[in-house]
């Protein structure tokens, strides 16, 4: 994708905010539950476009419990990390929707999504 978009929208009576890049995309649902073609969340998230092959970088900004996100790796792997960066260990991925949904991990920041 070329260029950037940003956008702050009323959906379904709520406010959302939505960052479009080559680099990545992000999504505040401020509380509520929003969904985009790339992401889910009620809070903050960014997913990071890593240049990597079959990778994928998801940042936990604030206020989430799950985090959905578009995801075409066949068995993807997640692993938690901290601030630091240090590996919290692997986190079960859902797959519901045409997403791959997590459950935050207390303490973690950052999600990184490997195919194997």
């Amino acid at each position: 994708m070329d260029g950037f978009i940003a956008a702050s929208m009323l959906v379904n009576g709520h406010r959302i905010d939505q960052v479009i890049s080559p680099e990545y995309v992000y999504l505040d649902g401020r509380g509520h539950d929003a969904e985009t073609e790339w992401l889910a969340t009620s809070g903050a998230v960014a997913m990071k476009l890593v240049e990597e092959p079959e990778q994928l970088e998801i940042i936990d900004i604030e206020d989430n419990n799950r985090i959905g996100f578009r995801c075409d790796f066949s068995n993807p792997v997640c692993t938690a990390y901290d601030l630091e960066g240090n590996s919290l260990g692997t986190v079960t991925l859902e797959v519901k929707n045409g997403k791959c949904w997590l459950t935050c991990v207390e303490g973690a920041r950052r999600y990184v999504v490997v195919g194997k």
